[in-house]
């Protein structure tokens, strides 16, 4: 497992870059048990869990961080799993049904499952690791009028004949006049009822109201999720007993990539069938949560921050010494050429590794 290995170790030398976007790219190392989503809509909350602000979001402006779960970070399917503070209005607004909204075909049969799902996980993280943040986030998505107040803003377009009455227009149909902002800011083909929403937070006094770039929400929610997690077994990488992860990371190459390097059995859809018959994988090797997470994490960077791309191929050379390396795809003669310059740098050119 040396690609692993020399990830993880990767992520812990890099370590101050995390969260961190530099100057000139878009790459960003994640902190654990996070992932980033195109947010639509910014709604702004005061101290007393008010709504007073909201705007839709430009698409140069739209990659937020996120927290999630080992099954949200990968969620895909009929019924997907709610991230635990950010996400889309089917599982933020308590009113998503009464302005028409329509969930994933999964959550059909019990309509309210996908919110009461999400309040449930933030009301936990809020009860075993508080947060003043994350309190005023909860006390305003408990009164159930996220898309009323949305409507109010103008953010959100309904039919007419009242908010309270109205349902989700889905589509702009008057060619003569300019569309609201919402449905430039959507992927193609999607409707407003589709949003993803992230939150800020002002209280007097905090430098950091923006909750995707408070380290403090970060760290609360790593500390509540860790102690969630009761699956222990020997991490093969690391030789240590501690928690193994169930999941592992996707969206390696891209938001949109579902392909994964170390996938599972499944009991039902067969994405993957394994030869093997035990329910928690211990017939074969075990990975740790941490190892996992900062191993692809230090991928996903590395790609997005010097990786070269052939069609759907990533391909990224790296030194765990950070020191300098010669292009994975130069020719061979042109290597040769550089090659005094690399040994007076003290590098070895075949010290690199390459995934």
């Amino acid at each position: 497992m040396n690609w692993i290995q020399s990830l993880y170790q990767t992520y812990d030398n890099c370590r101050e870059f995390v969260g961190v976007t530099e100057v000139g790219s878009a790459a960003l190392l994640l902190p654990l048990s996070h992932t980033t989503q195109n947010a639509h809509i910014e709604v702004t909350l005061d101290q007393n869990a008010n709504l007073i602000a909201a705007r839709v979001l430009s698409k140069e402006d739209q990659q937020t961080l996120v927290p999630c779960t080992e099954a949200s970070g990968g969620r895909s399917g009929s019924k997907p799993t709610n991230h635990p503070l950010c996400d889309k209005l089917q599982y933020l607004a308590g009113d998503f049904l009464n302005f028409g909204g329509t969930v994933t075909s999964g959550f059909a049969k019990e309509p309210e499952e996908a919110h009461k799902n999400y309040l449930a996980l933030l009301g936990d993280w809020q009860r075993k690791n508080p947060h003043p943040k994350i309190r005023i986030v909860l006390d305003y998505v408990k009164k159930a009028r996220l898309v009323h107040d949305l409507v109010d803003q103008k953010i959100i377009p309904v039919f007419a004949g009242g908010s309270d009455s109205a349902e989700f227009l889905h589509e702009w149909a008057d060619k003569e006049s300019e569309p609201p902002p919402i449905f430039s800011a959507l992927p193609a083909g999607n409707s407003p009822q589709d949003a993803f929403v992230r939150w800020v937070v002002a209280i007097p006094g905090d430098p950091e109201p923006h909750l995707w770039r408070d380290r403090s929400i970060w760290e609360s929610w790593n500390e509540y999720y860790g102690s969630t997690q009761d699956f222990v077994g020997l991490c093969y990488v690391n030789g240590e007993e501690t928690t193994l992860a169930e999941q592992h990371p996707a969206k390696l190459r891209h938001a949109a990539d579902k392909a994964k390097l170390i996938s599972a059995n499944d009991g039902s859809g067969f994405t993957f069938r394994g030869r093997f018959t035990d329910n928690d994988g211990l017939q074969t090797c075990g990975v740790g949560f941490e190892v996992t997470q900062k191993a692809h994490n230090a991928l996903r960077w590395l790609i997005a921050r010097q990786g070269r791309r052939l069609g759907d191929q990533a391909i990224v050379s790296w030194a765990l010494t950070g020191q300098s390396i010669p292009d994975a795809l130069v020719a061979t003669d042109d290597l040769f050429d550089e090659e005094d310059d690399f040994l007076n740098e003290g590098l070895n050119p075949g010290e690199s590794s390459i995934a």
